[in-house]
């Protein structure tokens, strides 16, 4: 029966060990073996004959394909408990197997009631499109998104990134500022200036998209 081996310090008292056991062997003898979890450095390091190229492109499909979906239903204000259907265009028959066969993911992650790969479909005001390499993704969404309702919310938050985008601006534009201010804090603004950027320039082509 393995029991707890135990170790003397150097001034004769004697404890027990957290790290060893001592097992008893049919034949009487005594092997110590550590219970000590290996750290990361001690692991056995990644071999070339475990890593799988192919399933990695694959996951990586799936993964970009869920996102623009994700991303998509965000952006225009669906609804998190509503499924949508995905209308994929342009689908080879590789893309087409990867995607087919982890339907399941993409219906659950994305959150799909359909998924189906046309040749073509044809173009809806109300549907919503979104290129993930080679595949076009159509979003249905008549029904389910006011247009005009997500138009005046992204405008309302174009301004208001607008506003903090100017306000920061003026902030760096000032000498006393950039004096004054602790180094980090004048880096940290030049940071959110270049984010604002980037937001106001993404809310603008959605609200271009919901206004058409």
């Amino acid at each position: 029966m393995p029991y707890r081996n135990t170790k003397r310090r150097k001034d004769g008292s004697v404890y027990t060990s957290p790290y060893y056991k001592i097992s008893i062997t049919t034949d009487g003898k005594r092997l110590q073996r550590s219970t000590r979890a290996k750290t990361l450095k001690e692991a056995k390091r990644l071999e070339a004959k475990w890593k799988d190229d192919a399933a990695a492109a694959e996951m990586t499909l799936i993964q970009e394909v869920i996102t623009a979906i994700r991303i998509a239903r965000a952006e225009w204000g669906v609804p998190p408990a509503r499924k949508i259907k995905v209308l994929i265009e342009g689908a080879d028959k590789l893309s087409q197997r990867i995607l087919d066969t982890c339907q399941d993911y993409l219906v659950r992650l994305a959150g799909l009631e359909e998924v189906k790969f046309q040749n073509r479909v044809e173009h809806h005001p109300e549907t919503v499109v979104r290129v993930v390499r080679d595949l076009q993704i159509n979003i249905p969404l008549a029904g389910i998104v006011n247009r005009q309702d997500e138009a005046k919310r992204v405008a309302k938050e174009l301004l208001k990134i607008e506003k903090q985008h100017t306000a920061d601006q003026s902030k760096l534009a000032n000498p006393k500022f950039r004096d004054r201010a602790a180094p980090e804090v004048v880096a940290d603004t030049e940071v959110r200036v270049q984010g604002l950027i980037k937001q106001r320039e993404k809310l603008k082509r959605l609200l271009e998209e919901l206004s058409r």
